[in-house]
């Protein structure tokens, strides 16, 4: 295999973008522990969570819907719009931020709804075998038969637009094995320890926690994609 082969080989770039990964995921791992230790051990940690799963009770579903496309879709939006646009906001952002609060809000449901059904199908003990199982349902069934899949193509619609063509490209195994796979591989890394976090607490809780987590991510992200926006650019330059 030649070096422009390895390059497009989807486990290549999969292990690239988990390399590249690392760090922020080190840093929102550790921030999970944290708060999973917290909960157990430092009463204001657990307040904390038993606050936010106690206005999760209280509003109900919208509080899954709000709650992720507030920390995948707005936070991340304006964190860019504030700190690399000189809180100019754009079309594009207010696109970006439309369209993205779509999918998080649909996604927020989803995983709210996976997490009640998994603590009805294995229950709620802290054990291996519990823990264990809903973390590999959740990674490595619902991730690449489901949320994988829907994440990658809808962010990729975003750059190449909308259109029944694309969508229909978007559902081949061609763009699976280009795409998704890499993406997979990408997240894996960073998340399976973080659903792990998740899984330890009671389920009212899970929620909660796996918002946070996707906040501190989104926003690492952004910081990461406009670091290497800025790289790329000075690299043009210089060339």
């Amino acid at each position: 295999m030649s070096e422009g082969e390895a390059k497009t080989n989807p486990l290549w770039v999969g292990l690239h973008a988990a390399r590249a990964n690392v760090l922020p995921g080190l840093v929102v791992q550790a921030l999970m522990v944290a708060l999973v230790a917290g909960y157990y051990f430092y009463r204001p940690s657990a307040a904390l969570l038993e606050g936010l799963s106690k206005l999760r009770a209280e509003i109900g579903l919208p509080f899954a819907v709000m709650s992720t496309v507030v920390a995948g879709s707005v936070l991340p939006e304006l964190f860019k719009v504030v700190f690399f646009q000189g809180g100019k906001a754009t079309r594009g952002n207010l696109r970006t931020l439309g369209l993205t609060a779509i999918l998080w809000g649909c996604q927020g449901i989803v995983v709210d709804v996976l997490y009640r059904l998994q603590s009805y199908w294995f229950g709620d003990a802290m054990n291996f075998q519990t823990v264990a199982t809903k973390v590999a349902l959740d990674q490595f069934v619902f991730n690449p038969l489901f949320a994988g899949i829907v994440n990658t193509l809808w962010y990729h619609l975003l750059v190449v637009g909308f259109t029944w063509e694309n969508v229909r490209r978007g559902l081949t195994w061609d763009f699976y094995r280009r795409n998704v796979i890499p993406v997979l591989i990408a997240t894996w890394g960073v998340w399976v320890p973080i659903v792990t976090a998740v899984y330890l607490l009671p389920q009212p809780l899970q929620f909660p926690l796996f918002t946070l987590a996707l906040t501190f991510w989104a926003i690492l992200l952004a910081w990461i994609g406009h670091a290497q926006v800025k790289r790329a650019g000075g690299a043009v330059k210089q060339s």
